[in-house]
């Protein structure tokens, strides 16, 4: 009866997000093409072209050019604010998130045991052994997720189901809840395919009519909005704010399937209550110093997509493309999702919120440990029910 009834609920919920998905604006699984740009278009205010020019005289590795980044101000682009004491906040924070998460495997597994509609290594996991088995015929795999992290040397969860809308944050600095929003409903995507990875549905007459295990997933309403409403202006606003903080929120009160429209200010908070996450964490500890490229990694596989900060610096603005390789060792001030790696490349693959124009395509390719990428890492992990 338990199968049935989750069944009943994962039908519901990707047949809204399949209603709902026209409201949205979506990147399909292959790489959209990028329009060259070049940094003599004449685009811009003087001091933005003044900028850039400063910049190409710098010879810079990676590919540098206008967009309306360059007009905005650091505080309109940033937004990260960094608690008090935060470290020792986290340490004792620490044991609490490990209790959760905790008492969340043990009840996966005894509901495994009741049977539980979930399949270990199905969906995105089944699909890295695969992709790992195809470089390393005959290799024995660890069963730990996070273990087989040495063995891949380039990964993108765009790959294996997470489908992410490219957003402006605007002249606000919601840099926070636009990561957190994007890396919440990144991990229900992951777990959703991982407790339903070969469900059907057929009519009266034996047809089929729903096949989740094939059909292509629309992209989840990831509305930062409502986030951005409903907390308080200590804990994060247009001002700035704290991933941390926007993580306790969607533990104590949730995060909402929304497509309100981004405003870029902060708005009436009209419904604070929605899907919970079971727990989070930072990726190391303390937190304030830059996790290695092998916690990281593995983090990323076991967790999905994860927050991290960076340093925001004029160079950055202008990126537009290659790996971004700068050693600015400034204050982190800015939240990113980090999606994946390429070991040849030496860098993170990354979703910023500064909209299509900036970047490639909004995403950006960081070196490992430029400007500080990855301080502040977290994760966080929604119900698979």
């Amino acid at each position: 009866m338990k199968c049935y009834r989750f069944l009943g609920c994962a039908l519901v919920l990707l047949l809204t997000l399949a209603v709902l998905a026209p409201f949205s604006v979506s990147l399909q699984r292959r790489q959209p093409s990028r329009t060259q740009q070049t940094t003599n278009d004449g685009q811009g205010s003087t001091t933005a072209r003044e900028s850039l020019r400063q910049l190409e005289q710098q010879n810079k590795p990676y590919k540098i050019g206008y967009s309306p980044v360059l007009e905005r101000k650091e505080a309109q682009l940033a937004g990260i604010e960094i608690p008090r004491d935060e470290p020792q906040r986290a340490l004792l924070k620490r044991a609490e998130n490990q209790r959760r998460w905790n008492a969340y495997l043990t009840d996966l597994k005894e509901k495994e045991k009741a049977g539980y509609r979930f399949t270990r290594w199905a969906g995105p996991d089944q699909e890295i052994r695969a992709q790992i088995l195809a470089e390393r015929p005959g290799i024995t795999l660890p069963e730990k997720l996070a273990d087989l992290a040495p063995l891949v040397s380039q990964f993108d969860w765009r790959k294996h189901g997470v489908y992410l809308n490219v957003m402006d944050q605007g002249n606000c600095g919601s840099c926070w809840a636009f990561a957190t929003t994007a890396a919440f409903w990144s991990n229900a995507a992951l777990n959703s395919l991982k407790a339903n990875p070969d469900v059907k549905k057929y009519d009266a007459a034996g047809n089929l009519e729903i096949d989740l295990a094939n059909a292509p997933v629309p992209p989840p309403l990831m509305s930062a909005q409502p986030l951005l409403n409903c907390m308080a202006k200590s804990k994060g606003d247009c001002s700035g704010g704290w991933h941390g903080s926007a993580f306790n929120h969607f533990v104590e009160f949730g995060a909402i399937l929304s497509r309100q429209k981004y405003t870029a200010q902060v708005n009436p908070c009209r419904q604070k209550q929605g899907t919970r996450a079971v727990a989070w964490d930072y990726v190391n500890y303390p937190p304030d110093k830059l996790p290695s490229e092998q916690q990281l990694k593995a983090a990323l596989l076991e967790h999905g997509p994860l927050v991290v900060l960076i340093r925001i610096d004029q160079a950055l603005k202008a990126y537009q493309g290659g790996v971004f390789n700068e050693r600015n060792s400034g204050t982190v001030n800015h939240a990113v999702l980090l999606l994946g790696w390429d070991d040849s490349k030496g860098a993170w693959l990354v979703l910023n919120s500064w909209g299509t124009q900036w970047g490639e395509d909004g995403f950006a390719w960081i070196a490992w440990g430029s400007n500080n990428v990855g301080m502040y890492a977290a994760w966080i992990e929604v119900p698979k029910s």
